[in-house]
């Protein structure tokens, strides 16, 4: 079977708990930080932080949706500070973390 496509590789790295830095994440997938963006941005169009970003706020959704604090949120999500974690959230779906999980809220 092929190996998987470049985008898995990488999106593995940013799934694990305690995902590295994106020059630790370009290594490791073997490329320096600069030509692993670029490759994902001609072959995916989003770049290396673009594609962190979309994996991490996945990965805060789910939680949100899970009603788990925003806090455990923020750290599953691969954020050290909640409040850094809420403006971060904010300035990616245009609402904070609550009024999200208000919105996306499971009907009974």
């Amino acid at each position: 079977p092929a190996p998987p496509p470049l985008v898995e590789r990488v999106r593995k790295h940013f799934r694990q708990p305690g995902s590295e830095t994106l020059p630790e994440i370009a290594r490791r997938a073997g490329y320096a930080r600069d030509s692993l963006s670029r490759k994902l941005k001609r072959e995916h169009g989003l770049g290396l932080r673009a594609l962190r970003d979309q994996e991490r706020l996945a990965i805060a959704q789910h939680a949100l949706r899970g009603q788990v604090p925003v806090a455990d949120a923020a750290v599953r999500a691969g954020f050290e500070d909640p409040n850094y974690f809420a403006r971060w959230f904010r300035r990616q779906t245009g609402h904070t973390p609550t009024a999200w999980r208000e919105c996306h809220r499971p009907t009974p």
